[in-house]
């Protein structure tokens, strides 16, 4: 047993003098010595100043510890309970009326804890149409999704999508810790610094360090904004069909044309077109021009029918009035008439004659029998 008690103590020594020289810290260079370098001076031996100031942190600093969701020494960050999640939805959707949906929409905002980002509407060729985003608080997404669903006519799209940004906010977190420590050790350096290549050289340092901080920050308060609140674009089409039109002119003169323009919104296109102008001729196009041959008070009437079969008519009672005038295209209808008649009339005669010619021949045979025996008597009486 004594021959092993040496050995043992040999050992024991050599590992207590190891952990003693570990344990110290090591010494500062003495000025004008090289190999300690100032924080953002590469390849630049640093002043006595600086090294006194540097000395302190060439000893590691302790790692910070993280739990498993990356709590950084004990900082308050998302826990399991308290996900971020980042989540929006898009509804595009046919409505009665587009103005009165945007307004309700924007109210729908509001009452659920939320803004209106942006509103437009207008018209889409001959469709009107609008657009609105809003922001709600994320716990009320469902009840605005649900909300805005409730006043479509008709639904033609809606998504939804949720990101979580839990990780990422913890990764930020760290970051931003590491970066102002970084910042406050610089600001320790240039206090002590003297020459002037030095203190540029760390003011460059601390700019770029700040410009990531703010950075890092702004991300962050993204990620805690969107998460906080949700999105939701909405896409309006007015799906109940409104329709009117008008005339160039509501007094003509038969021959006149006369130009009809009609205005159609809502529904979806394309439009079918029906026109009944009153004196039994129709037309199918959207902004057809007629003339009247007779005058008179006149009612049009307009059909349309869009993509979906949807139906709206307008009727517009004695909306024309119409008088009778010389133009050249009545004239030459009205002798062309004139000339039909004579030419029957004409024919009528000629019939008449021809069936009744017996009659006729028995007549003139007795006139001319009369009176050629009064002429001969009249003869013998003279002579």
């Amino acid at each position: 047993m004594k021959r092993w008690y040496f050995p043992i103590c040999l050992i024991l020594l050599a590992l207590v003098t190891m952990a003693c020289s570990s344990a110290r810290p090591e010494m500062s260079s003495s000025p004008g010595t090289s190999g300690v370098q100032a924080p953002g001076v590469p390849g630049r031996a640093p002043t006595t100043a600086t090294m006194t100031a540097v000395a302190p942190a060439t000893a590691s600093p302790p790692k910070p510890s993280t739990d498993a969701y990356g709590a950084i020494n004990g900082s308050a960050l998302p826990a399991p309970t308290d996900r971020m999640v980042v989540r929006n939805g898009s509804i595009g959707m046919m409505v009665e009326n587009v103005a009165i949906t945007l307004d309700k929409i924007a109210g729908t905002a509001a009452s659920y804890g939320g803004y209106v980002v942006s509103s437009s509407s207008g018209k889409q060729g001959d469709r009107l149409i609008g657009n609105i985003q809003i922001r709600v608080a994320a716990d009320k997404f469902n009840d605005a999704m649900k909300a805005i669903h409730d006043m479509a006519i008709e639904v033609t799209s809606e998504t939804s999508t949720s990101q979580d940004v839990t990780q990422e906010y913890i990764d930020l977190t760290g970051r931003l810790k590491s970066l102002q420590a970084t910042s406050d050790q610089l600001y320790k350096v240039l206090a002590q610094a003297t020459k002037v290549e030095d203190i540029l050289a760390i003011q460059r340092e601390i700019t770029n360090t700040q410009t990531q901080i703010e950075q890092t920050k702004g991300r962050m308060q993204y990620l805690e904004r969107t998460s906080a609140t949700s999105l939701i674009e909405v896409r309006l089409d007015q799906g109940v069909l409104v329709i009117s039109f008008n005339a160039d002119k509501v007094q003509t003169s038969t021959g006149d044309g006369v130009r009809f323009v009609s205005q159609v919104s809502g529904g979806k296109t394309p439009y079918t077109y029906q026109w009944d102008f009153g004196d039994g001729q129709t037309a199918n196009e959207a902004n057809p021009s007629h003339a009247y041959q007779s005058g008179g008070s006149y009612t049009v009437t307009l059909k349309v029918t869009d993509d979906k079969r949807n139906v709206e008519s307008k009727v517009r009672e004695n909306y024309l009035t119409v008088e009778s005038g010389w133009n050249p295209g009545s004239v030459a209808v009205a002798a062309w008439n004139a000339l039909k008649v004579f030419g029957q009339a004409l024919v009528y005669v000629g019939i008449v004659l021809l069936v009744f010619s017996p009659v006729w021949l028995v007549i003139i045979g007795i006139v001319w029998f009369a009176r050629r025996r009064k002429a001969k008597k009249n003869q013998k009486t003279g002579v």
